[in-house]
């Protein structure tokens, strides 16, 4: 990475998610510091709409659950450019300042990969919360060097040939623990129950984890961690499901 400013590429593989893309590109849109490409990898049944003039690598759906989100990720991987690449998942809430964090995290640490091992997952139709302390970090929270991709790339293979979404587990345990930069910084949430193709992950059936998620029936928590007018907008988008 060079002691400029380094060029940031966001991945971010979709399937038939417009309002979450679309709240997607909001967040990219307010970044105190901007990318310099942005490839969407779509397997979705209809091409997404987009408006900020990312690269659109529209692919045929190989397969569903983990092998549709491993087929586009591998689909987008050869054409990052940037010597950051972010993974912009396209259902949760990022902060303005997100990229601009993990730019400094990677520099600060000299790491390949950097990512949160406290994961926010807000579930939308039922209105709870959950903050996990996990080993690793969610893809929706890592940001990594460009000489990292390979072993995304093994990763994203591996869960596919397994049948498992944990392609963000694969990846951290192919690091050596040199080259990895893990905090406790809040950074994302992640969205759970979006209108649109459902998601993977226990965060989208929170009533299938033993640990007990917690009631916000008024919105209280989603206000406090992403402020009150994207709160607004997702409340908006659980009533009218």
């Amino acid at each position: 990475m060079t002691s400029e400013r380094p060029t940031i590429t966001l991945i971010t593989p979709t399937a038939d998610q417009p309002t979450g893309l679309a709240l997607a590109e909001r967040y990219v849109a307010r970044q105190t510091l901007q990318p310099d490409e942005w490839l969407v990898a779509d397997d979705g049944s209809v091409p997404a709409k987009l408006t900020l003039g990312q690269r659109h690598l529209v692919r045929p759906r190989a397969g569903e659950g983990a092998a549709s989100l491993a087929g586009n990720l591998l689909a987008a991987i050869p054409h990052a450019t940037g010597e950051i690449i972010v993974i912009w998942e396209h259902d949760d809430w990022y902060p303005a300042d997100y990229l601009e964090t993990c730019v400094a995290n990677l520099r600060r640490s000299g790491a390949w990969a950097t990512g949160t091992r406290r994961q926010r997952y807000y579930h939308l139709p039922s209105r709870r919360w959950i903050v996990m302390r996990n080993v690793g970090s969610a893809l929706c929270n890592t940001a990594l060097r460009a000489e990292a991709l390979p072993l995304l790339a093994l990763a994203a293979t591996s869960a596919a040939r397994a049948g498992h979404y944990n392609i963000d587990r694969r990846f951290w345990d192919r690091l050596p623990d040199a080259r990895l930069h893990l905090h406790d910084e809040p950074g994302v949430v992640g969205i759970k129950g979006l209108p649109g193709r459902p998601g993977l992950g226990l965060g989208h059936r929170p009533d299938e984890r033993k640990r007990p998620w917690k009631a916000d029936p008024q919105g209280e928590v989603l206000r406090q961690w992403g402020g009150d007018e994207d709160a607004a907008a997702y409340l908006a988008v659980g009533e009218g499901a």
